[in-house]
């Protein structure tokens, strides 16, 4: 069954490239300039805009071994178990591969995640065996993870099980042994550096051509999560992911294409207007991934499987729960990161990693927290929070141009962790209580590998040279946003503070979370910005006072009226010119 639904009232909505050509000069030339400095000549324009949708971009590695195994087990009724993953990428890819065995040959798989409070990330030994125990599969299907189980797998081929693996991480060592390891980062074809849920997403699609049943298969709706889970994983912009995303949010905002998941359309009646890739990022995936961090991310998986009403409505309630909850507890480990990381930066200013640790914290938002505490001390932070009696659990993330993965390699290499892996802007790790003093040691010497640096933002011009909604079109068109394809700053220099800033006060707390004040440029256009750096805002906005700020724009749509908003992301004090 297919569920596209994207009927439109009136006219026929215009192509990206139609769009763009109704542009004046000033705004197609900012689009071609951002498109060439990406290495986009002005005759890729079209597809850099409209990418074609081609799930058969490249054949997959080992696709013919994946179908043909699962092809035998569902012949012959065997027990099938899947294993996901507790973030929001390994919990829709699951969704994706159960749905789509549900809708095409009628089975429902039994399947698992791990549990980050207590399980290490991925299939262990120790995982291995609990899940044979628990479940006696004949056949074991690892979805964003497996690449790097080797000693798991083997255990399992020796217990009968044969293991299936669609992943996206790098291979460390040797194959894992897998009957078939469909990951593109093993074979050096990876051009469109898919995450599990994209990957799952093709391999759905091939798996319904080899059984002559795609008709039966929900392929949009398969599309829509997996838009939810590559927005997630903060993969690079190539254009298999860009499409995917644009699809995704195309589809979120047409109601007719939740039906097929109610949960979704559950856990997303408290958003209110229009949907778009930030509003994903920071106000549906958080929610998504809020039950994993605290908890079982398990019932996320029956959020987006299940059609019964009652359940959906109990889980996504209880995903706001956890999201708010979440948010409090990251709140405080941020606040007392900062507090350590202030103390190591005063006897050490030249420390390449903040290696932090603290047995209070949650080992649940150690990875988000640490990416806050990156940004503020701009080089590499570690957070690891008590796991069990003598261990620390938790995450990395790099700033800037780190490869944080393979300093985390380095550091293995050396003993100085039990566990550890991921990539060059986010890792997870296990040390003992023996190894954590020289892991932090390390952290303040050890030189951390530079990579090609992608910046996550650019600026891509005046805000004199268009209209507020000149801007919006541009950005849409240039729309999505991650590595490979940063996101559009503008800039707005010289320009003169009208009044002296106002407070934005939190309705429950009274405390401000905000600034606002109006500015003019020296072309005469006045402006309305609004700047979280309440203290910094304080102090420079003053009537009359100079600034050079950089800003983004975001738009908030209504029915009667649609808004440009502007939010300060920097500001510097400026003389006065002329």
């Amino acid at each position: 069954m297919q569920t596209f639904c994207m009927e439109q009232k009136g006219k026929i909505p215009m192509t990206p490239i139609q769009t763009f050509q109704r542009l004046r000069p000033a705004a197609q030339k900012i689009i071609t300039d951002y498109a060439r400095r990406r290495g986009i000549a002005p005759d890729g324009l079209n597809e850099f805009l409209h990418p074609n949708w081609q799930l058969e971009r490249g054949p997959l590695p080992q696709i013919e071994q994946f179908i043909g195994r699962l092809t035998s087990a569902v012949n012959n009724q065997e027990p099938i178990l899947i294993f996901g993953d507790y973030d929001a990428d390994g919990i829709t890819a699951t969704a994706i591969l159960l749905r789509c065995l549900r809708e095409t040959v009628g089975i429902e798989p039994r399947w698992a995640l791990p549990n980050r409070q207590h399980d290490h990330y991925g299939l262990d030994l120790e995982k291995a065996r609990s899940l044979f125990a628990q479940h006696q599969p004949k056949l074991l299907v690892c979805l964003d993870n497996g690449t790097n189980s080797q000693a798991a797998i083997a255990w399992l081929r020796q217990q009968g099980v044969e293991t299936l693996v669609v992943d996206h991480h790098p291979l460390e060592g040797t194959s894992p042994g897998a009957t078939a390891l469909v990951n593109p980062k093993t074979h050096g074809n990876d051009r469109d550096d898919c995450c599990a849920a994209g990957l799952t997403l093709q391999v759905c699609h091939q798996l319904t051509q080899t059984w002559q049943v795609a008709s039966k298969w929900d392929r949009a709706t398969a599309m829509l999560l997996a838009g939810l889970g590559t927005v997630a994983d903060a993969v690079s912009m190539t254009p298999m992911n860009r499409v995917i995303i644009r699809e995704t949010i195309a589809l979120l905002n047409n109601p007719c294409n939740l039906e097929p998941i109610p949960g979704l359309k559950a856990l997303l009646s408290s958003v209110v207007g229009e949907l778009n890739q930030r509003r994903l990022q920071f106000e549906v995936i958080p929610a998504l991934n809020a039950p994993g961090r605290l908890g079982s991310a398990e019932p996320v998986v029956t959020l987006l499987t299940t059609g019964d009403p009652t359940t959906t409505e109990t889980i996504a309630a209880y995903c706001r729960e956890q999201n708010e909850l979440r948010k409090q507890i990251q709140r405080e480990v941020v606040r007392q990161a900062k507090a350590l990381a202030d103390a190591v930066v005063s006897d050490h200013p030249d420390t390449p990693v903040l290696v932090l640790a603290a047995p209070s914290w949650h080992c649940g938002v150690t990875g988000p927290a640490a990416s806050q505490v990156a940004e503020a001390y701009q080089r590499s932070v570690i957070l690891l929070a008590r796991h069990g009696e003598k261990q620390w659990k938790g995450s990395g993330r790099s700033a800037n141009a780190e490869h944080l993965g393979q300093w985390l390699h380095t550091v293995k290499q050396l003993g100085l962790v039990e566990r550890g892996g991921g990539h060059a802007r986010a890792v997870g790790l296990a040390a003992t209580d023996a190894q954590i003093a020289a892991l932090q040691s390390t952290g303040l010497v050890l030189p951390v590998p530079q990579t090609h640096h992608e910046p996550e933002a650019e600026v891509i011009g005046d805000l004199d040279e268009l209209r507020a909604e000149e801007w919006a079109t541009v950005i849409a068109l240039l729309a999505p946003f991650g590595r490979g394809n940063p996101f559009p700053r503008i800039r707005a220099l010289s320009a003169v503070c009208q009044s002296d800033s106002t407070a934005l006060t939190a309705k429950d707390t009274g405390i401000p979370w905000a600034m606002r004040a109006k500015f003019k440029t020296t072309a005469g256009k006045t402006f309305t910005v609004v700047w979280r750096e309440c203290a910094q805002a304080q102090h420079q906005w003053r009537a009359g006072g100079w600034s050079d700020l950089t800003l983004e724009q975001t738009v908030q749509t209504k029915p009667e009226k649609t808004f440009y908003h502007w939010s300060v992301i920097s500001c510097r004090p400026r003389e006065p010119t002329g």
